[in-house]
């Protein structure tokens, strides 16, 4: 990661950056396994795992489909499973629509660092080994995806004082704070 960057209008620090990797590829990740499975005892249940919240988002788990449970899941427990094992396990959480199971063959940089041999050689898990020092490339265009730049540097200095009234805590939107001598007061 380097320094501060824009991401759709909107500057992004390190400390930002790497709180994204941490939700993007976290050191225990969410995966669907059927019910009554032998996957069904792998890692720990979701409910145990940290960042429950930024796993629902990040991974588009919201609810289990039907017969299906979360586990959280290290990348050694991951990788302790027999090649045919973590083959099926991504294989399914592509049917069930978890995301962050990219292919092979759209990040051809990674097969270098082991994404061809993890599961099925076409798909992988993005794990924070594998994002380290790729942050930017892999992240800004995940956050990015769909959605539209940011419209704060529009909106008039008297709006944002005006939701300083009556908005809880302090103002803190890009280029604007609730005291003129504190501008980087959003940053923190």
């Amino acid at each position: 990661m380097g320094s501060a960057r824009e991401v759709l209008g909107i500057e992004v620090n390190d400390a930002l950056m790497a709180r994204w990797a941490g939700w993007f590829a976290p050191q225990v990740q969410p995966f669907l396994v059927p019910v009554g499975s032998a996957l069904a005892e792998l890692g720990r249940p979701v409910a145990t795992g940290p960042a429950a919240v930024e796993w629902r988002d990040t991974f588009e788990i919201y609810t289990p489909p039907s017969g299906m449970s979360c586990r959280g899941v290290t990348a050694a427990e991951f990788m302790a499973l027999p090649r045919e094992g973590r083959a099926a396990l991504v294989r399914t959480q592509r049917a069930v629509g978890r995301r962050l199971v990219p292919s092979v063959r759209a990040w051809p940089a990674l097969r270098a660092h082991g994404s061809r041999e993890q599961a099925d050689g076409h798909r992988f898990v993005w794990w924070p080994d594998l994002l380290e020092g790729r942050e930017d490339e892999a992240l800004v265009p995940f956050v990015e995806e769909g959605m539209r730049r940011s419209r704060h540097a529009e909106v008039p200095a008297a709006t944002w004082r005006e939701a300083g009234r009556v908005l809880p805590g302090p103002v803190c939107w890009p280029g604007r704070s609730r005291t003129a001598a504190d501008p980087t007061a959003w940053r923190r």
